[in-house]
Parts: C-alpha cells; structure tokens; sequence
C-alpha cells in the first residue's frame, strides 16, 4: 500500500482505539467495579438485600444502553473522522518530490463534513490514479486538482499540459478503467477531455447531501 494512501487509515484506527479506550476508562469500566462489588456483597445474604440487587439490575441496564450508544458514535466518527485535504496534500506532496511536477491543490473545506468517509478513500484513490497516469504518460510539468462543493455534488477537476490522449482509443485502460468504476460505485460521473497535444482536463461529479 502506497505510503500516503495508508495514513489516513492508520489515522482513522488510532482515533477509534482512543475513543474506545477513554470511554472503557472513563464510564464503562467504573460502572462494572460497582456493579460487582455490589452484587458480590448482596451474594452475602440474598435474601435480605433485594434491594440492592435490583439497584445492579439497574447500573447493568444503563451499561447495556452506555455501550449501544458507545458502538453508535464509534459508528459514525469512523465515517467521518479523518481529513480528507490533509492526506490529498500529502499525496502531492510525495508526487511532486518523486516526479519534479508542478502541482497546485485547491480545496473546499466544506467536503470535510460533506462526504461520507468511503466517498473520501475513493476520491484518494481516483487522485493517486490521475496523477500516476499524468507522471508516467502524459509527459506534463504542471497538474491543477481543484475539488469544491455545490448543487449537491462534489466536483473533482484535474488538469495538466501534458500532450494528451484520444480518450475513446484508451477508455478501456486500466488507469481510466479503475477511475470509471470508482466513480460508477459512488452513483457519479466523469468527463474527460484530452486531444493529443493539448493537455488533458477530467471532470468527476459526485452527489452529496449537502443538508446533512
């Protein structure tokens, strides 16, 4: 796996296990201790303490409701819990070390909220596959990616000075292949246009609940 399109991975399981072990630490495991010395005194003389064991019945209940919404929230920050324009950055930062290209990231921040976290690997993706392309074939010294938000889509554009491709002769590589079916799993669509010579521009449009 590429260096940079696994940091935000490792980023995402890091959070989790935080998230995970504050709240053990913090709630859950206080609630436990209590509930078992509770239980262990009340085993004493069963009888007598009715009380107290419904008062365990109903710290493990609370636990049971504690941990549900736990798993929820650990849910949902995985979905959406890792910066998205830090490791695109980082991705042409390694691009433009490794290759002497010219490279000038513009990005919405609205996206960080905006995308769902699975949409954001396969932008990470769609970018690492352009700019593979573009450093091995194309022959350019400059790449503009520019990706915003708006009319409930985001929109990737990617253009370089390059000398270009017929896209229709090489729509069924595997560099344009892979973007097509990323784009297609996530309900969008792209345009490319590229004419030997003069460059190459390609246009993705991704829908987004922009009232989320």
């Amino acid at each position: 796996m590429p260096v940079a399109s696994g940091l935000f991975e490792i980023s995402i399981l890091k959070k989790m296990a935080h998230d995970i072990s504050a709240e053990l630490h913090d709630h859950i495991s206080p609630s436990l201790t209590a509930a078992k010395l509770l239980l262990d005194y009340c085993l004493q003389d069963i009888n007598q303490h009715s009380v107290e064991l419904k008062k365990v019945s109903e710290i493990l209940n609370d636990l049971i409701i504690e941990v549900r919404n736990l798993s929820h929230s650990i849910e949902k920050k995985a979905d959406r819990d890792f910066e998205l324009k830090d490791t695109l950055s980082s991705l042409v930062e390694n691009f433009k070390t490794g290759c002497g290209l010219r490279i000038v990231l513009k990005y919405d921040m609205r996206l960080e909220l905006l995308l769902k976290n699975n949409q954001k690997v396969h932008l990470i993706r769609i970018v690492q596959e352009q700019l593979q392309n573009i450093s091995k074939h194309a022959a350019a010294s400059k790449i503009l990616i520019t990706l915003q938000a708006g009319n409930g889509q985001a929109v990737l554009m990617t253009r370089d000075n390059g000398k270009g491709f017929d896209p229709e002769h090489h729509r069924d590589g595997l560099g344009i292949a892979n973007m097509l079916q990323r784009v297609n799993e996530l309900g969008g669509h792209i345009h490319i246009n590229s004419r030997n010579g003069e460059g190459t521009y390609i246009k993705i449009h991704l829908p987004i609940d922009e009232n989320q």
